[in-house]
């Protein structure tokens, strides 16, 4: 991997970014809300329906309208949230460099690349916005590797993998099986993974919030000028 020089890059002011990735995550937590009180009513009915308890052709075809319309909804803000997320990874990796970090592992392009490699997604993507972290920390003076963490982004990680694990499994069983009890079990998986997604979004929301920080109150100590404006 070819080194990178902290003087390829200029130090970008991402306050307008960042306020456009917390807006995203709070619509995002009001979505997975949302589909977290139509799977428990899609619970209710799958549960009925089981032990042959009363229930209507009509409501069984408004909770497929209702799943299909909010699933949809939940794929478009995911989707864009996520690239939301990838932009701001990728620009305060570049900030890193610009504050004067040297040697860091990963690149601002792979701080976004490992995302979508199958099994270094595991650890990776994770490792590169770690980096970041530690290279922003403004109340660090000596080697930026030496620097600590928050002590939420571990947190952040174990979130993000558990969430992904049942949303995997979530989606499998809900496409293949033909049994009710199948359609039960995938719609309990759909909840533990919407139930994970609440504190994931609030600890994204708290940690971009706080890079954002860091790297401000960093730029402002070394170099007290006006900052090349993102958008």
């Amino acid at each position: 991997m070819t080194p990178v020089e902290p003087s390829q890059y200029q130090y970008r002011d991402l306050g307008g970014l960042t306020q456009i990735l917390k807006v995203a995550l709070l619509v995002y937590l009001g979505v997975t809300t949302i589909n977290l009180w139509s799977s428990w009513l899609q619970i209710d009915l799958l549960e009925r329906i089981k032990s042959g308890g009363d229930f209507t052709q009509a409501e069984a075809d408004a909770n497929d309208s209702r799943e299909a319309v909010l699933g949809v909804a939940y794929l478009l803000v995911m989707a864009i949230t996520g690239f939301i997320f990838l932009r701001w990874t990728n620009l305060s990796k570049k900030n890193a460099y610009a504050l004067g970090a040297t040697d860091m592992v990963i690149s601002p392009a792979w701080a976004v690349g490992w995302y979508f490699v199958p099994v270094a997604a595991l650890w990776k993507p994770y490792q590169a916005v770690k980096e970041t972290f530690q290279a922003s920390n403004p109340e660090h003076s000596g080697a930026w590797q030496d620097a600590p963490t928050p002590g939420l982004l571990p947190l952040w990680w174990f979130l993000w993998i558990v969430s992904c694990i049942l949303a995997q499994m979530s989606f499998r069983l809900s496409n293949l099986s033909e049994s009710v009890d199948g359609f039960i079990l995938g719609t309990w998986l759909q909840i533990g993974n919407e139930l994970l997604d609440i504190p994931l979004s609030i600890v994204v929301f708290i940690l971009v919030q706080m890079l954002y920080s860091w790297q401000t109150e960093k730029h402002q100590a070394q170099a007290p000028v006006a900052s090349a404006e993102l958008w």
